[in-house]
């Protein structure tokens, strides 16, 4: 306490204006690696509560129900996707946006995803299952078995060697035999997968929680693919119709925009979820309807990526 009191006369000496700090009293037998929560109120003035809901919320998994927001981060994402140009990798669009990310990106987005609509399916059905329309369990499947096609092909790929005559590959830093491939590396990875197809399949609810358990040890015995490996055409199509529904919505519901010139505010809103059950598992046609959307209304979105940025 002595050398906060120093701290704050040095300060106040030199001039610094300390009334914005606070101090924190630890009370006494408070075990090393506590966690200790400071909540503050809209004058920034800290304040105890050990009941807020939506600290707790943020501390357990990061999500936060708000159904005024929209996701309109998506369409800040999908604005620059669509303007995307490399010059050095000579990517441009939608398509080249997603692939200069890397094939990793696109594995742990899916998983990212999963993870929120685990969360999403216990605590805020309406948003779930607007959400849930995307990464089904058959999405979920099917960039799974892409993967293992891909893992596959990767691994032909590597150079032989060969022990007393025997065929191995470096993997991983391991030598493994070329006969053992199946039980070591593919099986463990294949039956993941197919736990997650049964679950899909008779299951009555689909359950997010479980896909994201199994999804967690899918991923731990993985193997890292090239950062030019190609993605899956199920994946590129399922994050362009997310990205493409999320954008819509926030421009009828924000920026004014119509659908077909016909559609506006609330009937906007209509039709656009209608499109939702209509285009599932098809999202270039969401994509289709975004762009057509974008003429109709002359709409800028260049100056509306300035905006949201801004």
């Amino acid at each position: 306490m002595n050398n906060r009191e120093n701290r704050m006369n040095i300060l106040e000496a030199n001039g610094v204006d300390t009334s914005k700090y606070f101090t924190v009293k630890i009370p006494e037998g408070v075990k090393a690696g506590s966690t200790m929560t400071i909540c503050f109120n809209v004058n920034g003035e800290p304040v105890v509560n050990n009941n807020d809901t939506i600290i707790n919320e943020i501390i357990a998994d990061g999500y936060v129900k708000n159904s005024k927001l929209h996701r309109r981060f998506v369409m800040a994402q999908m604005f620059k996707a669509l303007n995307y140009s490399n010059r050095y990798t000579f990517e441009h669009g939608f398509a080249g946006y997603v692939r200069d990310k890397g094939y990793k990106y696109s594995i742990n987005m899916m998983i990212e995803e999963v993870r929120v609509l685990s969360k999403l399916e216990e605590r805020d059905e309406e948003t779930f299952n607007e959400r849930s329309s995307f990464f089904t369990g058959d999405v979920v499947v099917a960039i799974l078995e892409h993967y293992m096609e891909s893992l596959e092909k990767y691994i032909d790929g590597l150079k032989t060697y060969k022990c007393k005559g025997v065929p191995y590959k470096k993997i991983k830093n391991k030598n493994i035999f070329v006969d053992d491939l199946s039980k070591n590396i593919y099986r463990p990875m294949y039956n993941i997968i197919r736990l997650i197809k049964l679950s899909t399949l008779t299951c009555n609810k689909l359950s997010y929680k479980y896909i994201y358990s199994k999804l967690l040890d899918f991923k731990k015995i993985m193997i890292h693919l090239p950062h030019n490996t190609e993605i899956s055409p199920v994946f590129m199509d399922t994050y362009k119709g997310e990205g493409a529904y999320y954008t819509l919505k926030n421009m009828v519901m924000f920026h004014g925009c119509k659908i077909y010139d016909d559609y506006e505010g609330t009937a906007a809103v209509k039709e656009l979820n209608e499109k939702l059950v209509e285009y599932k598992g098809c999202g270039w046609k969401m994509m289709g309807l975004l762009r057509k959307t974008i003429e109709d209304n002359n709409f800028d979105w260049k100056e509306r990526l300035a905006e949201i940025y801004s």
